[in-house]
């Protein structure tokens, strides 16, 4: 069985020359080392690996072939009790591949008065959503890290 991993990317420029001022943006508003997260489907340790988010450079909910092994990510195991597979968040992502990317509820997590959209999702909201965390629409980056670190998330050294 392929154990579930998280993706989280560097967003600060010190740590990834490739980050845009958009992730900035986001690690800023966030106080967070990471802009954006990928749930890991399948790893390919000489390759791309499988991953599902909603990304605003996708426009929305995808799957996406990431190279992890960039330098630009940092990887970690689910944690203990968290037994997805890669059929559950397959099944999971199926319902939601298409659905645009939440502007309004990204922003809302930093600014409460914004409201995101219904069918509409942000990478963090929709992970949050997937393993059935609280709150979905206010969590970040760093809440999802802060939240599977106290279930024994490690990391995968690729």
């Amino acid at each position: 069985m392929n154990q579930i991993k998280i993706a989280y990317y560097k967003g600060k420029r010190s740590e990834n020359k490739r980050a845009t001022l958009l992730d900035w943006l986001i690690c800023f508003f966030t106080r967070s080392r990471f802009s954006h997260v990928e749930v890991v489907l399948d790893h390919n340790p000489y390759g791309l690996s499988k991953c599902a988010s909603s990304s605003p450079r996708d426009n929305g909910v995808r799957y996406a072939y990431i190279d992890l092994q960039s330098g630009h990510w940092e990887v970690y195991t689910l944690g203990e009790g968290f037994n997805y597979t890669a059929e559950d968040v397959k099944s999971y992502f199926d319902q939601h591949i298409g659905k645009k990317y939440d502007w309004f509820g990204a922003l809302g997590v930093v600014v409460p008065f914004l409201n995101g959209k219904k069918n509409r999702w942000f990478c963090s909201e929709i992970t949050a959503d997937l393993f059935g965390l609280d709150k979905p629409s206010e969590m970040r980056p760093r809440d999802i890290f802060e939240y599977f670190v106290r279930f024994n998330h490690r990391p995968v050294y690729l």
